[in-house]
This record gives C-alpha cells, structure tokens and sequence, in this order.
C-alpha cells in the first residue's frame, strides 16, 4: 500500500519542534502536501501509459517487420553477383 503524507503528523512535528509558528507550520505544510499530491501517478496513470507504449511498441515492430519484408523483397531485383 502507498505511504501517504500525514499533514497533522508534520503539523505537530514542526510545531513542537518550537521552530515554527503555527501559521508558519500550516504554511509549510500545505506547501509539502501540494508538491506531493502534484507529482504522484495514480493507477489510473499508469494504466494509461502502459496503454500507450503497448501501442507505440506494436506500431514500432509491424513498421520494423514491413521494411524487413521490402528490403527482402528489393534483393529480388538486384542483379546476380559475379
């Protein structure tokens, strides 16, 4: 299970720790918690990455196999080598 960020836990860590107000310790942590929720991919996310290489990939191997088979068939054309 994903570790989420406790906001009252920070909250009372930086104020007991005396070096912070409690205005400045909201402040604080309010600006950790949006910088977290901001930058975390849900499973959803992923899901759709994963979609989506899928996709290039198979894209990527029938163009890689269609120039195989025309360069193949190109060697059909050429003259015999002496």
């Amino acid at each position: 299970m994903a570790e989420t960020f406790d906001t009252h836990k920070a909250f009372r860590e930086l104020t007991e720790s005396d070096c912070f107000a409690d205005d400045q310790a909201e402040r604080l942590v309010a600006l950790f918690n949006g910088a977290i929720v901001g930058n975390v991919a849900t499973k959803a996310d992923l899901e759709n990455l994963e979609k989506s290489l899928k996709s290039e990939l198979k894209l990527c191997i029938v163009s890689a196999v269609g120039i195989g088979v025309g360069l193949i068939k190109a060697l059909d054309y050429l003259p015999p080598a002496m």
